[in-house]
């Protein structure tokens, strides 16, 4: 009888445990800074994007030892059938110059993806306060960004640094694993000025890759992380 209790409780349990840790919502990532000049009084701003009728939550870690989990913060977007974007700010004071890397770390990315399918994911910016930098480089990348199929595509990313300085652009792995865009032989690949260019020769229309791209002023550092959508004719221009 014990026994029976036992297992109907433990049946009970993993129907009422929320299950937000395991779902396949993440769909783009953007972490960035700003700082009051003279002071390590810092504010995050985090974008995110997930499923529309998702409900989720994650922990932001400040990279000195503490972290905060809370909700999402904001909607700003909400794409009907696709994605709802938000966006939630964190103020951290620092006790120290650093630098410190501060992330967003979870699961799961969507399970269509053709890299990276179910996988845990995680989003950085690295803060150096030993200079005057005021805050990190930003990105208004879209959560997804669309390529035409069997074609060299293009697409320039949009960027701003606070402190007026140059930007250096990289693709950024993903905890210890590359989940660059590669079809047939072609690896997406980002130039200097931030310029994202992919043969998706042997690619298949309708398909999802997930990239990211790291941002740095030589200082600070952030990256952002989105979809490449394969379509038959792409309704984004090839630069823009």
């Amino acid at each position: 009888m014990k026994k029976v209790i036992f297992t109907l409780i433990t049946i009970a349990t993993f129907f009422l445990t929320p299950l937000t840790s395991e779902a396949s919502h993440f769909r783009y990532g953007h972490v960035t800074w700003t700082r009051v000049p003279g002071t390590r009084d810092v504010t995050f701003t985090i974008t995110t994007a997930w499923r529309d009728d998702a409900t989720e939550s994650f922990t932001f870690n400040f990279g000195d030892g503490t972290n905060v989990t809370g909700a999402l913060g904001t909607e700003i977007q909400y794409v009907p059938g696709s994605h709802r974007v938000f966006q939630l700010q964190l103020t951290h004071t620092y006790a120290t110059d650093g630098p410190f890397t501060a992330f967003l770390y979870d699961c799961c990315r969507i399970s269509t993806l053709q890299n990276g399918a179910d996988g845990y994911f995680t989003v950085s910016s690295i803060v150096c306060l030993a200079n005057t930098n005021i805050g990190s480089p930003l990105c208004s990348s879209p959560v997804i960004i669309e390529m035409s199929v069997g074609a060299t595509n293009q697409y320039q990313l949009i960027t701003n640094e606070p402190d007026g300085l140059p930007i250096s652009y990289s693709t950024s792995a993903i905890q210890s694993d590359n989940y660059i865009p590669t079809v047939g032989g072609n690896t997406a690949s980002v130039s200097t000025t931030g310029l994202i260019s992919w043969n998706t020769t042997g690619a298949v229309a309708g398909q999802l890759y997930q990239m990211k791209v790291s941002l740095s002023d030589g200082c600070a550092k952030s990256e952002v992380d989105f979809i490449i959508k394969i379509t038959a004719c792409s309704s984004i221009p090839a630069s823009a």
